[in-house]
């Protein structure tokens, strides 16, 4: 079965700001690993596949979406979902990348819980899914949400690989004032080498040691 790559979408102040981990469909601003324009979200992406255009109807989605066609993108893995149920979750997984940089949010993540919910998505695919979910969510001020979708990628990271991940799931939890938490996954990312995990786990410390003085008072 054809594997075509994936992104994963980030928030600004969270993973790489450029979700820049590799090539990209479209070089706009930035959230999760990151997707998307300049202080919104980047594009990352982790390509396991060359694209021959022409060769499917989903392969010519992703060439139209490399393209930033993102209408005929859409149409395309709209119709590769109906084409080949085999290709399903992939379909629906570059659908919501399609719909995301057309600006269609709501739209894009509808496509992952699809995505989510088909039989045949691997767990990569899962992965990417989940941290595309929690990015959405975080920018949507639902933390909530998005650390339920952080927590399912890391649990799907089986090497423990990805810092970008942690990286993110411990913004989450800083931003729902779980001080702990967050200074456990920075300091994770932080050894995964994500370079800004540095900082924030600084930060963080500071943070949590203030808190507890003022408790002690």
């Amino acid at each position: 079965m054809f594997r075509a790559g994936f992104r994963l979408i980030a928030t600004t102040s969270l993973s790489r700001s450029a979700p820049a981990v590799g090539r990209s469909a479209a070089r706009a601003p930035a959230v999760y690993r990151t997707c998307f324009p300049k202080g919104k979200t980047a594009p990352s992406a982790r390509f396991y596949a060359s694209i021959t255009e022409g060769t499917n109807t989903l392969e010519r989605g992703l060439a139209a979406l490399e393209k930033q066609h993102l209408a005929e993108a859409v149409k395309l893995f709209e119709q590769a979902i109906t084409e080949n149920p085999t290709e399903a979750a992939q379909a629906y997984f570059l659908l919501g990348e399609a719909h995301w940089f057309a600006g269609e949010k709501t739209l894009a993540s509808l496509a992952w819980e699809e995505a989510l919910r088909s039989p045949d998505i691997a767990p990569m695919e899962a992965m990417a899914a989940h941290c595309n979910l929690g990015g959405y969510h975080l920018l949507d001020q639902r933390p909530e949400l998005a650390k339920k979708h952080y927590n399912a990628a890391v649990e799907l990271d089986v090497g423990r690989q990805d810092g970008e991940i942690r990286f993110n799931l411990g913004v989450c939890l800083e931003r729902m004032g779980d001080l702990e938490g967050a200074i456990k996954y920075y300091g994770e990312a932080k050894e995964l080498g994500v370079e800004k995990a540095a900082q924030f786990l600084i930060n963080a410390g500071a943070k949590n040691l203030a808190a507890k003085g003022t408790k002690e008072e």
